[in-house]
């Protein structure tokens, strides 16, 4: 499988469908690929198997609206945010979902402009449980969500 990064171009081809999303289905395809947010997939034989939505920040957001708020002021003056928020995750083959945020990890390793990789995860025990044994570590229990870290 290939991590592919989704635009608007290669979304229908790719025939990824964020209704698919389990976690934020309310989130429009223009709030994901807005500045500062991505979206990237993992691809087989031109099909997605699993799909992984980021967004740039310069602190850990606790809501969505923070992410929204937070991803938008990092993109001041062409800038980045150095904090990758990955805020929802899904899969329609079994283990793709670990080998997409696996693969994640690989690719910001090579980049030097990302310093961490952080989670804006539902309060759920299925989040927690997928989370830690991927090899994040809980990083704060929030009102609505609940924020992971991974090493990267």
């Amino acid at each position: 499988m290939e991590l592919v990064q989704i635009t608007y171009d290669n979304y229908k081809k790719l025939q990824l469908n964020i209704d698919d999303d389990p976690v934020r289905p309310e989130l429009t395809l223009d709030f994901r690929l807005d500045l500062g947010r991505e979206i990237w997939a993992l691809v087989l034989n031109g099909e997605y198997k699993a799909a992984i939505c980021v967004a740039y920040c310069n602190s850990v957001p606790t809501t969505v609206e923070e992410l929204d708020l937070y991803s938008q002021a990092a993109q001041q003056d062409g800038q980045r945010g150095d904090v990758m928020v990955a805020y929802t995750v899904w899969s329609k083959k079994l283990g793709a979902g670990q080998k997409i945020v696996l693969d994640i990890i690989k690719k910001l390793k090579k980049q030097k402009d990302v310093k961490r990789l952080v989670t804006l995860s539902p309060k759920t025990a299925m989040a927690r449980k997928f989370h830690l044994r991927n090899g994040a570590f809980i990083l704060q229990e929030n009102t609505e969500t609940d924020n992971y870290e991974y090493n990267i």
